[in-house]
């Protein structure tokens, strides 16, 4: 006998639930359901339970229920189901956290293959002073962001210590004037040591709003929300590795792993 423990969500967590399910019994209807083609397995998953418009990025058998990842308005939402029952949240097994491992596989391939669409809304870049450039680094922000600006000082000296390139990348949530205050940085051209200082983001500088910036960060927000990036800072590593929050010990990680 086998158990799991599948964390639910609707919107936020508010349960948790212990099932103990008879393997045998479950890889009978998960690995059949599994087998279908995505169009079925839409189709199942709407008898069950009303969902939005979607699509499947995911589906395999994990421990005798099919495992199916929708995204949805850039998000992915994870389903595990028979061909009896759907079950929304997350699975867990021996603590390991086996539904997000998988997405944080997907996210890591998506941003691979966007890579080229992500470097074209870049508003800056920071260089350290070495010639052995060895990774690139992400940075996801909104010149508002009070967590992010704590953090901009620390991302510096984390590109200087493992010779990255550090690309900033805007992504407004503090609207409208974050959005605003994205577009100024990128009609003063400010670099980044200039932009992570405080002077620059007191008040309104509406001469400071100009075409070029509006379309860039219109551009950069479209990325953001394809990679399905819900807040910031958020980081990419060049593989693909993602830590979302200002967590210096998690970025400082994805570089030794």
């Amino acid at each position: 006998m086998k158990k799991w423990i599948i964390k639910y969500s609707v919107g936020t967590t508010l349960a948790i639930a212990i099932l103990v399910l008879f393997a045998a019994a479950a890889s009978v209807y998960g690995g059949s359901l599994c087998k279908e083609d995505n169009k079925t397995v839409l189709s199942f998953l709407n008898k069950h339970v009303p969902i939005p418009p979607a699509r499947i990025v995911s589906k395999r058998e994990v421990y005798g229920l099919c495992e199916i990842i929708l995204q949805i308005r850039g998000e992915f939402v994870p389903v595990y189901a028979t061909d009896q029952f759907v079950l929304a949240g997350e699975m867990f097994c021996n603590r390991h956290p086996v539904t997000q491992e998988k997405i944080r596989d997907i996210q890591a391939g998506l941003f691979i293959s966007m890579r080229p669409e992500l470097d074209k809304v870049v508003a800056m870049i920071y260089r350290p002073g070495t010639e052995k450039i060895q990774h690139t680094l992400y940075m996801f922000t909104d010149p508002l962001c009070p967590y992010c600006h704590l953090a901009e000082r620390e991302i510096r000296d984390i590109a200087r210590k493992h010779n990255a390139v550090l690309k900033v990348v805007f992504f407004p949530v503090h609207l409208p004037e974050g959005e605003e205050k994205a577009i100024e940085a990128v009609c003063r051209r400010l670099d980044f040591q200039a932009y992570i200082k405080d002077d620059w983001r007191k008040g309104k500088e509406r001469q400071y709003q100009c075409e070029e910036g509006e379309k860039l960060v219109e551009k950069s927000i479209a990325v953001a929300r394809k990679l399905g990036i819900r807040g910031v800072p958020t980081f990419y590593l060049d593989n693909g590795k993602r830590v979302t929050g200002a967590n210096k010990g998690l970025i400082e990680k994805m570089f030794s792993d």
